[in-house]
């Protein structure tokens, strides 16, 4: 695609570099009329009339055709190598007919309808080509609908330009919707009309990949937004803050989206691409995302703030995984960051979907085959005191960490047994400790107050949000353009079972993007499970368990009131107040017993009474609640366990299996 592929330029200067001999450039009559000396071109390149801010700023335009027309006649004949221009023509996405705001950027609005910006683009061309018939002008399909760029082709016919004859037709106002199935639609359409030479513009990667075979060509000026929000310049660049006009970084840019088409099929009448050499792209990309996280939010480690980057990037490619991750941000306190964190995270995630004040039926229902990204603040109202009436929300979000987990529903208007889907990542923002079945499937970042010193930028919803949405998109278009090998992905992890499972999908996209990022991902991994265990608090049972073994010492067997005694004599043990009367030998035997630990009758030298044995324990023990290697119990005696009868045993503590004596059960 080397020959099809434009690369969008702020510089007209690049047009004479020798680096860009063999790169065609897309270069604005907006940058270009000024120069009082024009470049010489050393390669063939194209030029973008400037509409999108001529409309953006005016609502109209306000050069003339015939002024428009003298430029590009001075552009083909002192810079040379031009192959095609665009009209003036006027593009039909909302923010341009309606007004208003995108970030910082304003829109006056033009406040015509679809139909008369058609109207004007044709008519337009049709003015340029009866002015200027030997320049390069080609016609452009307008729109916003499949019906509306049909509309616009059978205008141009009506003013008897034939579209299927054209050697290039323009396709306006796709480019803030590239990737989507809509803009696909809209070329497959033209094709069956037969206009089948068609540039698209801001056609990108992932566009690319969906329908590049169907284009002649496209152009692009990502790159140069890409470099803005990576913040800082590349190893090796001086005398600039960061690369949003940088040579180096734009050819790197390109060379990563020639070698992402190198399979693309093509159609007759367009250029193939061909392969080049590999690209960091990815591994900038996330270097992008990690500065604009910690420009907004102070992280508590910079292993935490891997995490959460990996974590976002992994939510675009939630097809390609077997486990979705859940991400719990907590703190001790109000005003930890953990609400602007969800800001950003909802910035940057795929497809954020928001929780608050939704319905169950809503949230299920908003899951699809592509789910969404979903996010919840204040999540003690699903999990805390007040969480009465939340008991479906709880369900999907334990449900929704594994594939193939869907909810069962009965539809009685249509007599049937509905599968939902659950599988969907979710990041979840409260004060204190979120259930052990959510932390155990969770990156878990435990967010702090700032510290003196600790400083961050303010994050502006209206100002902020659009430039990290099309952050949103570049991690989108490099990671959805290659889901198949992602899926495959079996990268060598630090940690094993549950954890595995949770961090798989973070540690992929790490060796995807390849850098540095797959050893800050392991050691992201490493660090934040080591935390968890050292933080983590054990459930009540295992809490239980554990405390029994303290309590036995070296006991070989204890009366169940001795060991009850024991317990409640540690007084940060919570065995003291479980329940209205504590801990009572009831309760201790019904937990127990899940661990096929059964109390008994002991004969104890100053009589028989039901006990526990030591020995009882020892398997629970070493499965669930392991001591520390090293650990020394002093001498143990073995005792046996004797004979059951169907309601209890006799044992004597101090004897080995000869425990049972008729008679006395």
């Amino acid at each position: 695609m080397s020959a099809r592929f434009l690369l969008g330029t702020h510089q007209p200067g690049w047009l004479k570099k020798v680096e860009f001999t063999e790169v065609p450039l897309f270069v604005s009559d907006r940058r270009l009329r000024s120069y009082v000396t024009l470049p010489q071109a050393r390669q063939n390149w194209s030029l973008d009339s400037g509409g999108f801010t001529e409309l953006q700023y005016f609502g109209q335009w306000t050069v003339t055709p015939a002024e428009y027309i003298a430029r590009v006649r001075r552009y083909r004949d002192e810079i040379g190598r031009l192959t095609w221009a665009a009209p003036q023509d006027w593009m039909c996405e909302p923010i341009i007919i309606n007004g208003g705001r995108i970030g910082r950027q304003v829109f006056v609005g033009t406040h015509l309808s679809v139909a008369e910006h058609q109207r004007r683009t044709v008519d337009n061309f049709v003015q340029l080509r009866a002015m200027a018939p030997d320049l390069p002008f080609i016609p452009v399909l307008q729109g916003y609908t499949v019906e509306d760029y049909l509309t616009c082709a059978d205008m141009y016919a009506a003013a008897g330009v034939d579209l299927t004859t054209e050697p290039l037709v323009g396709l306006g106002s796709v480019c803030r919707r590239q990737a989507t199935d809509e803009a696909h639609q809209i070329i497959l359409a033209l094709h069956a009309r037969g206009i089948t030479r068609i540039h698209g513009f801001g056609v990108k990667i992932l566009g690319l990949l969906r329908y590049g075979h169907l284009l002649t060509s496209a152009d692009s000026l990502a790159w140069s937004l890409d470099a803005y929000y990576l913040g800082t310049p590349l190893p090796g660049c001086t005398g600039h803050k960061n690369c949003a006009n940088c040579l180096r970084y734009a050819l790197r840019w390109r060379t990563h989206l020639l070698t992402r088409m190198t399979t693309a099929p093509t159609h007759p009448g367009a250029t193939s691409m061909t392969p080049t050499e590999p690209s960091n792209h990815g591994a900038l990309l996330l270097d992008a995302l990690l500065a604009a996280l910690t420009r907004y939010v102070i992280l508590p480690t910079p292993q935490a703030a891997d995490a959460v980057v990996l974590w976002i990037a992994a939510s675009h490619a939630q097809l390609a995984w077997a486990h979705a991750p859940r991400m719990v941000i907590r703190g001790p306190e109000k005003r930890c960051g953990k609400s602007r964190l969800l800001d950003v995270v909802e910035a940057t995630c795929h497809d954020p979907f928001i929780t608050v004040n939704s319905s169950s039926a809503a949230v299920y229902r908003s899951i699809t085959e592509d789910p969404p990204t979903m996010l919840v603040d204040e999540a003690d109202t699903i999990f805390g005191p007040k969480a009465d009436g939340n008991e479906d929300l709880r369900g999907l979000l334990n449900a929704g960490h594994q594939r193939n987990r869907p909810a069962k529903r009965y539809d009685a208007n249509a007599g049937r047994v509905e599968s939902i889907p659950t599988f969907a990542m979710a990041a979840l923002a409260g004060i204190g400790a979120m259930p052990d079945t959510i932390e155990d499937r969770a990156v878990v970042v435990r967010m702090r107050r700032r510290g003196p010193g600790e400083t961050v930028a303010p994050y502006r919803h209206r100002r902020d949000r659009p430039a990290l949405r099309q952050l949103a998109e570049d991690l989108s278009l490099w990671l959805r353009a290659d889901l198949a090998t992602l899926e495959q992905a079996e990268p060598p992890m630090p940690v094993e079972d549950r954890a595995a499972d949770t961090w798989e999908p973070l540690v992929a996209v790490a060796d995807y993007a390849g850098g540095h990022w797959p050893e800050r991902a392991r050691a992201a991994v490493l660090a934040l499970t080591a935390e968890a265990d050292e933080q983590g608090q054990p459930s009540t049972r295992i809490r239980l368990l554990a405390d029994c073994r303290t309590a036995f010492g070296t006991d070989t067997a204890l009366p169940t009131a001795t060991l009850l005694e024991r317990l409640k004599t540690d007084p940060e043990a919570p065995w003291i107040d479980y329940g209205p009367t504590g801990l009572t030998a009831m309760k201790l035997g019904t937990i127990l017993r899940e661990y096929d630990v059964r109390s008994t009758t002991i004969r104890f030298p100053n009589g028989q009474a039901k006990g526990y044995q030591r020995s009882d324990f020892t398997d629970a023990w070493a499965r669930y609640c392991p001591a520390p290697q090293g650990t020394e119990n002093g001498e143990l005696l073995t005792f046996g366990r004797g004979s059951r009868t169907s309601r209890t045993s006799l044992n004597i503590a101090g004897q080995a299996d000869e425990a049972y004596l008729p008679g006395t059960a």
